[in-house]
């Protein structure tokens, strides 16, 4: 107690400090000011009853991680008339945001100014450096931090919790000598280390918590107690700043979208309408950046069209106002930091939360008025509505083994006629779907507990099962749930904070608005704003081709190689022999769009916001709609007049690799010849074992470029030490295509079907990657030779950018430490560079992740300086403009390709992980459907033979290799279980949970080699598999 007391007190004094200074500021009598401090701290002290020395301890102990203010916060903070023009050099106005700031990607260093976002709630602070005695846990985006408060107070985060950050904020000196010890001194949440022990045995008595209290020490506390003093001001500069923009922030982006043609009636708003068609052009573009918002407000308070500079406060302001508006604009959810960007809401999407948030605020409300009447009419009668479907689903009986057909429809309640949804339902079920289109809560979450208003009135309530903890076990699979509710109960424990998310999804499942198979991913409100309407191409007019010369390779047969289902083919390869003994010219034609569209064109627009097709395992959304590309963009067999490209061409020596010269033309081919992997790949192998004693022209061509593709690729691993890390490859197929889906369908009536996709898991043993063309380790296949020539094609498009001074994207990768040089070289092949990615992790080794810039730099993996970023179609629409005519002036300058290029990094990281996390929920619903396929077997009192199962089946029936590359123990304060994260190579590397005993320290990097999967969490969007570990 008197520890608490003590600390209270501290916490107290040191607030005391705080309000007084704020006070003496805005007053202007330091003397009266500064006495009635002192008599206000004599009075706290006084309130200490206890003159012991215990007492005098417990009071120095509440200080310990509180810096108090030194002597020079009377200077820094001196009470004059013209405080507001006189500023410290030390003050937060004085600090200005870096000219290249929103240009290029920075790492979170010590002395950044950030603000972090973790467990809902927002913390303002400085970045600190890790102690030396603590091992900077996780890399990259999940790299441990620590950050000092503007209490004093400090707070361990990750790399992903921070949403904004300003660079160099506090030298890195000033936060050095700021940085505490010992890690034991981070004041951190209130969270238990996951290797301390808590079984019921434990002796808590003993155990001596990590934050027992940092050592008084004057320069570091002082120092500390500057970079507080300045996070203040920054706050307070904050606060202004929100009140002064705020009212054009409303006027730009928030109220509803006037008539533009009423705004150019009249003159005398000529210069305002220009700002506000701004505001509403980059709102319709569906991406917002923070940066451009800010330019805009200060536009606009300063009636002028020019470009303004944005103070540092202006644009945490900015960001502020943007992150408390979640109805209208969403938080990059994949890098938020790097990217600055925002989702904008259609407006549909923000008339549909509006209504059915007022509706619901209506019918809790205790008024009863005409709207709350006409509330509850909406709400209990969908309620009704719903019920009667969920009995009907319920009334039927499933197999997963039937084919999938759409079931009959529902009949109404009176039996009558058809079952039909009000459109008032409609409408409250599309808010359930847009409810779920945000797959991390980084905002308020605005939507949840009116989701959940709707679900409690239906009765079907969270119901929360009996934690069971057993000393002598680490898990116990008890099921949460039993009867008909089932499917409609999640376990809170492992839901976390995606319990509502949960409700929300497997109601919309069992009332058949979304399929059985519905991935998540197809729901987030980025992906369906990027869909287009056959109203857009109305709109957009006819495309006409351009009609610049090109040259034409006449009869040279082009190789276009992809995979069998592939929707866009947009690269082809050809060769030819040049003069001398060893030399061919290898051409790579990339589809050039720029012959139909220029950069201005509303397709190029289109394009650049979508920056690449995705594909996922089910679907795919094109880059440019099939309806456009079919025979103008997209390379075919069929154009007898010839296809557009954009052809790189290297001259290289077949003996050594080298490109002796390159040539960049638009051209014209003609004969074009598509191809699948496979049958390259069997061409390869029938050459290698001499099963072809005539080959045929083909043949003959493909082996060339083979060759050529690997004598490029060994000069890169000889001379510039490129390493070809990878695994053997897991596909994963699904059947029938396409799948039905009703993530995007307003259905006017539930849809459901018999049946379930068939899941195909393909793992290749081929742990080497053994080449088809050579047989080496990591050698050439009809895949590898693809890729190679990509590389190349960019290396030919960024010389050629250095040669004529185009600024170009350029793609580049840091090197390793000296230490992880050393190993990887001690573990890649001489020849190709190959190398096991999974055994280089298991060693702890991780390569830097690539980054983009304007300016050439090397590639470490690559192997090769400089390395242009290679997107072949969205390359095209930039650099066909202008590639072939260097006198023409660029269509975007250095500085502008430079704030595109964190666009489109931000978009490269949305795309991948959507993709990665797409294939990772049908990885684990054919995991979900193998347990419940044994499950129904154990019912029967059957045995689940290998006779039984599909060849995917059958390796689940045994244990899986893992791989353990992260050594963080997570403990569980809900179920009192700890886990650790591990990854499975043969299921696609996908991550799962495995068990470990609570209490236990975390286990030797790679001691876990196998486990058992146990069980399939599903809690919406959050699905995981739980393994037990075999061998450690």
């Amino acid at each position: 107690m008197k520890l608490a007391r003590g600390w209270r007190q501290g916490t107290s004094l040191f607030r005391c400090r705080l309000i007084y200074t704020s006070r003496a500021v805005s007053k202007h009598d330091p003397k009266l000011e500064q006495k009635r401090l002192d008599d206000l701290v004599k009075n706290v002290l006084d309130l200490q009853t206890d003159t012991t020395d215990s007492a005098i301890a417990s009071r120095d102990r509440r200080n310990r991680g509180y810096p108090k203010l030194d002597d020079t916060w009377k200077k820094t903070l001196s009470l004059k008339e013209n405080f507001e023009s006189e500023k410290h050099p030390d003050h937060a106005q004085m600090y200005m945001l870096p000219d290249d700031y929103g240009v290029r990607n920075l790492d979170v260093q010590a002395g950044d100014f950030v603000e972090a976002r973790k467990s809902s709630i927002t913390y303002l602070g400085v970045i600190l450096p890790i102690p030396e005695d603590r091992e900077v846990l996780g890399s990259g985006q999940g790299a441990s931090l620590i950050m000092v408060l503007a209490t004093g107070e400090l707070e361990q985060i990750r790399a992903t919790d921070i949403m904004l950050q300003m660079p160099g904020f506090v030298d890195a000196e000033t936060a050095t000598m700021a940085a505490p010890l010992k890690w034991d001194h981070v004041v951190a949440s209130t969270t238990r280390t996951a290797s301390s022990s808590t079984s019921p045995g434990t002796d808590l008595a003993n155990d001596v918590p990590s934050d027992a209290g940092e050592p008084f020490d004057y320069t570091r506390f002082s120092t500390r107690a500057k970079i507080c003093r300045k996070i203040r001001e920054m706050q307070r500069d904050l606060d202004r700043e929100i009140r002064r923009i705020y009212p054009a922030f409303r006027t730009l982006f928030l109220e509803e979208q006037e008539s533009m043609s009423l705004m150019e009636q009249s003159p005398t708003v000529k210069k305002e309408h220009r700002i506000r068609k701004n505001a509403l052009d980059l709102m319709q573009s569906g991406q917002v950046p923070t940066s451009i918002v800010a330019q805009c407000l200060e536009q606009s308070l300063a009636n002028s069209a020019k470009r303004l500079r944005v103070k540092a406060s202006t644009y945490l302001a900015t960001h502020s106002l943007l992150m408390n508006h979640p109805d209208q604009f969403l938080a990059d959810s994949t890098s938020h930091r790097r990217s600055q960007s925002f989702v904008y809401r259609s407006q549909r999407e923000q008339r549909i939360l509006k209504k059915v948030s007022g509706w619901v605020h209506d019918f809790v409300s205790a008024a009863d008025d005409e709207k709350s009447l006409n509330a509850k009419l909406i709400i209990q009668g969908f309620c009704d509505r719903a019920r009667h479907v969920l009995k009907w689903k319920r009334s039927q009986e499933y197999s997963a083994d039937e084919s999938i057909s759409e079931d009959r429809p529902v009949p109404s309640d009176d039996g009558e006629g058809l079952f039909r949804w009000t459109q008032e339902d409609k409408d409250i079920l599309a808010f359930f779907k847009i409810s779920l289109g945000n797959r991390r809560e980084l905002q308020d979450n605005t939507t949840g507990s009116v989701a959940m208003a709707i679900i409690k009135q239906l009765g079907l309530n969270v119901r929360l099962a009996p934690l069971h903890h057993d000393e002598s076990s680490s898990h116990k699979n008890v099921p949460i749930a039993v009867g008909d509710m089932k499917e409609l109960e999640t376990d809170i424990a492992q839901a976390g904070f995606d319990l509502q998310h949960s409700q929300m999804f497997n109601l919309l499942v069992e009332l058949g608005m979304l399929a059985p198979w519905e991935n998540p991913n197809t729901l987030d409100t980025q992906l369906k704003n990027l869909h287009y309407t056959s109203e857009t191409f109305k709109q957009m007019g006819p495309l006409m081709e351009e009609q610049e010369s090109r040259h034409s390779f006449g009869n040279l047969p082009v190789y276009v190689i992809d995979s069998e289902n592939a929707h866009e083919l947009d690269d082809g390869i050809s060769i030819e022999k040049a003069e001398g003994k060893s030399n061919f010219w290898v051409h790579i034609h990339i589809a050039d769009p720029t012959a139909w569209i220029d950069l201005k064109h509303p397709l190029a627009k289109l394009a650049e916001h979508q920056y690449a097709s995705i594909y996922l395992p089910e679907n795919m959304w094109p880059m440019l709609p099939e309806a456009v590309t079919k025979g103008r963009m997209s390379l075919s067999d069929g154009n007898k007049e010839g296809m557009n490209v954009l052809s790189f061409s290297a001259l290289v020596d077949l003996e050594s690799g080298k490109v002796e010269e390159y040539n960049v033309r638009r051209g014209k081919i003609h004969n074009v010849k598509i191809m699948s992997y496979k049958a390259v790949n069997n061409i390869f192998k029938n050459a290698r074992v001499g099963e072809e004693s005539q080959p045929t022209e083909s043949a003959q061509n493909l082996s060339l470029l083979a060759e050529a593709a690997s004598v490029v690729a060994k000069r890169r691993v000889r001379v510039g030490g490129a390493v070809n890390a990878g695994d053997p490859e897991t596909e994963l197929k699904i059947s029938p295509l396409p799948l039905p889906s009703l993530a995007d369908d307003a259905l006017g009536a539930p849809k459901f079907f018999r049946g379930f996709p068939k899941i195909q898991l393909l793992s290749q043993n081929d742990i080497e990657r053994l080449g088809s063309y050579d047989n080496l380790p990591g050698g050439i296949s009809a895949e590898s030779m693809v890729s190679e020539m990509m590389i190349l094609a960019g290396r030919i498009a960024a010389s050629f950018g250095m040669d004529h001074n185009i600024p170009l994207p350029h793609r580049a990768q840091a090197a390793p430490e000296e230490g992880d040089i050393k190993v990887i070289e001690s573990m890649k092949h001489p020849v190709t560079g190959a190398l096991s990615m999974s055994e280089l992790v298991s060693r702890g080794v991780f390569l830097p992740v690539g980054f983009l810039s304007i300016k050439p730099g090397n590639h470490f993996a690559l192997g090769i300086r400089p390395m242009l970023k290679n997107d072949p179609l969205a390359d095209a629409l930039y650099k066909g403009g202008y590639l072939f005519s260097p006198e023409k002036k660029p269509p975007l300058d250095a500085v502008a390709l430079s704030r595109k290029l964190i666009q489109c990094d931000r978009m490269e990281t949305w795309v991948r992980q959507l993709e990665r996390s797409s294939e990772r929920f049908w990885i684990w619903t054919f995991v979900d459907a193998f347990l419940r396929k044994r499950s129904r077997q154990q019912d029967s009192g059957k045995t689940l033979s290998t006779e039984m199962c599909t060849p995917s089946e059958r390796l689940l029936l045994g244990p899986l290799n893992a791989l353990q590359g992260i050594m963080d123990v997570r403990f569980n304060a809900d179920t009192l279980e700890s886990r650790i994260r591990v990854s499975l190579p043969q299921l696609g590397g996908i991550p799962v949970d495995c068990t470990w005993p609570t209490g236990e320290p975390p286990p030797a990097r790679s001691s876990i080699k196998s486990v058992q999967i146990i069980k399939t969490i599903s809690a919406g969007a959050k699905r995981t598999i739980l393994c037990s570990p075999l061998r450690y």
